[in-house]
């Protein structure tokens, strides 16, 4: 953060009032030095930024208490500050010359609070590797470090990384949600249901596969409760991909299709709206024509042609389209 006082310019740290300073905890299964290095690395980066004493010592206070607060000795945050606080500010400013003569090379290694020392190991065999003219030149002494990567968890071990939501049985069929907590969709659009109706001939039809957000070539019914009205679409992809195309043309007066000309021609809200799918193709041939002549098809049986329902036949002039009316 730059401040400008009196036509001074100074530097500060800034955090975000939500920042909740969620540290590695002290109790992690980490390797202990990189533990201990985070309070000493929290107090170089103050000391960088900072510019003024007042402005260091007011931050230094603040992030003693945020590191005590997440579980850290008081002793080594403070032995740690106090180090830092001994190297001359323009030192930090200046970043390191990097030199390819020291050039280091890590050993790679899963972690474990149980493992042995490396570097100790390394240090005490290293003379077998120097037995060799070429090796000595390529690798000198101290050239070698350890560097731990996260071993496995029992997490990872017990359970993969991604889990379907629902087990699917064989005689499940309806449209069910995906129980994931941030599809909009499932949460507060899509009716779960093993049936539906039809608001022109309160005749009730059963849903004869298994459907969700995620299904794909399906038919679907979009219902508007406020008017007691039902428009019937289809869609290759899946219908979350469809449902987002039709919130985005509700919510910005696209008259692409009629569900969204009818949302916008009278005062609603989205909650007005709902979809339900009811049917899945599976033809493998030509999946377009499947599609286009199954919404034909439940476009006659529930009878959503205006004035009735919300579907025009203007609709359906493309030439991948059939007729609806006979």
């Amino acid at each position: 953060m730059v401040i400008l006082n009196n036509g001074i310019i100074s530097t500060d740290v800034f955090s975000k009032p939500t920042d909740g300073h969620l540290y590695l905890l002290p109790s992690s299964s980490h390797p202990k030095h990189q533990v201990k290095s985070i309070p000493y690395s929290i107090a170089l980066r103050l000391k960088r930024i900072c510019s003024t004493p007042e402005l260091l010592a007011k931050r230094v206070i603040e992030f003693k208490h945020y590191l005590i607060a997440r579980g850290y000795d008081p002793q080594l945050v403070e032995e740690q500050f106090e180090k830092a606080n001994k190297l001359p500010r323009s030192a930090l400013l200046n970043p390191a010359k990097k030199s390819n003569s020291n050039r280091k090379y890590p050993l790679v290694l899963d972690f474990n609070p149980a493992l042995p020392n490396a570097n100790s190991i390394i240090r005490k065999h290293m003379h077998i590797l120097h037995s060799s003219p070429r090796m000595t030149n390529l690798f000198p002494e101290n050239s070698f470090f350890t560097a731990y990567r996260k071993c496995k968890s029992l997490k990872d071990l017990l359970r993969k990384s991604k889990s379907p939501y629902r087990t699917r049985t064989g005689d499940t069929v309806g449209c069910f949600k995906c129980e994931r907590r941030r599809c909009d969709l499932c949460t507060n659009f899509l009716l779960q249901s093993s049936n539906f109706s039809s608001c022109a001939t309160k005749k009730t039809y059963p849903i004869k596969s298994y459907v969700s957000c995620t299904s794909a070539c399906i038919i679907y019914v979009a219902t508007c409760f406020k008017c007691n009205l039902q428009y019937v679409g289809s869609t290759s992809t899946e219908f979350k991909v469809r449902f987002r195309n039709h919130k985005s043309d509700l919510l910005n007066n696209r008259g692409r299709c009629e569900l969204a000309v009818h949302y916008n021609s009278s005062p609603h809200q989205l909650s007005d709206i709902k979809f339900i799918i009811i049917e899945q193709t599976y033809s493998k041939s030509n999946n377009d024509t499947a599609l286009t002549k199954r919404e034909g098809f439940w476009l006659a049986q529930l009878n959503t042609l205006f004035p009735l329902g919300l579907n025009k036949r203007k609709e359906f002039n493309s030439s991948k389209r059939i007729s609806y009316l006979r």
